[in-house]
């Protein structure tokens, strides 16, 4: 399998830490969202991580990715859940949402100016964004760099938490809820008997509201405007 990104890759998301990082970030969209029957929108949903919960749960799902092979593993879970495989960049549509999704996903686009007034134009009025973004900010950024584990690459990079919070309120989003998670001091595929352990001194201490720290951020804002 090319796509490595599926909920039964090993490496990725079917492990202990891939696990940990589901229940947080469903839970935060979960916590924020009310009711059911949304019209919602996952932007690089890849195979459906969310989608298919999400579309579980009676809502009208679509989900936009780039990758067709992603796209075919997701319609074979649920070929009720609308596929679009094209770059977000280039997605076009009428319709309107009530929640739009972007997961472990943003830091791919280079205009994110671009990207957030996209999102608006597409919800409905006080319609949700919901996304995550990696702090840079953190203290296990800091120590990647220093290790010289991460490559430098021009095709990404990860906004602080001002700029994002600053392009949000430019393109007429209000701040509902910022969260923190991801304490955890092992590799994004470890498979560690100790993941659930971290995960309890993490809620124990409350270090998901250290947010100037938290190595990665969940992030809701709701439209209050439409961009002119």
């Amino acid at each position: 399998m090319d796509y490595s990104w599926d909920v039964s890759n090993k490496m990725t998301y079917n492990n202990r830490t891939g696990k940990y990082k589901f229940r947080k970030e469903y839970s935060f969209i979960i916590n924020n969202v009310k009711g059911n029957k949304l019209n919602i929108l996952d932007i690089c949903g890849g195979s459906g991580r969310f989608a298919l919960p999400l579309a579980a749960n009676n809502n009208k799902v679509s989900v936009v990715d780039i990758n067709n092979e992603a796209i075919d593993i997701l319609k074979q879970h649920n070929n009720k859940i609308t596929t679009y495989c094209v770059d977000f960049n280039e997605f076009e549509t009428k319709l309107k949402y009530d929640l739009i999704i972007m997961i472990e996903a943003i830091g791919y686009f280079q205009n994110k100016d671009l990207v957030i007034k996209k999102t608006n134009d597409l919800l409905n009025p006080n319609g949700l964004f919901i996304f995550q973004i990696t702090n840079p900010k953190s203290w296990r950024y800091t120590l990647r760099k220093l290790k010289k584990i991460i490559k430098r690459r021009t095709d990404y990079y990860e906004p602080s938490i001002e700029e994002v919070i600053s392009k949000l309120q430019n393109n007429f989003f209000e701040i509902i809820e910022i969260d923190g998670f991801n304490w955890l001091p092992l590799s994004l595929s470890s498979n560690s008997i100790f993941v659930r352990f971290f995960e309890i001194i993490e809620s124990l201490f409350k270090l998901n509201r250290i947010l100037n720290q938290s190595p990665w951020l969940m992030i809701c804002a709701k439209k209050v405007k439409s961009n002119l």
